[in-house]
């Protein structure tokens, strides 16, 4: 039996455009998806940016995403790389509570 949901990288196009539209289904965010990506993503002056799709393991639908950014913070007066985790997001009939 297939485990009830499946985590994997968003590598090709395709993928990116399932996550760009759970975005616009499920998160605030400013434009469309692609322009989202586009720059926190692809033009991100830090470096590129990861993004996961969670997939509904009986059907394969992608219902979740999770992403990671990469930002410059100042600790101690050095500057330091790090992620930050963003555009968690999940469709509406999979969420056990809340809206």
């Amino acid at each position: 039996m297939k485990s009830k949901y499946e985590i994997e990288e968003a590598l090709t196009p395709e993928e990116i455009r399932s996550a760009e539209t759970l975005w616009v289904e499920n998160l605030d965010i400013r434009g469309t998806g692609q322009e989202k990506y586009q720059w926190y993503y692809q033009e991100n002056p830090c470096g590129q940016g990861q993004i996961w799709l969670m997939r509904d393991g009986n059907t394969g639908k992608v219902i979740g995403t999770g992403g990671l950014g990469n930002r410059t913070i100042l600790v101690g007066g050095k500057r330091l790389r790090a992620g930050l985790l963003a555009d968690l997001a999940i469709c509406k009939t999979h969420r056990l509570l809340g809206p």
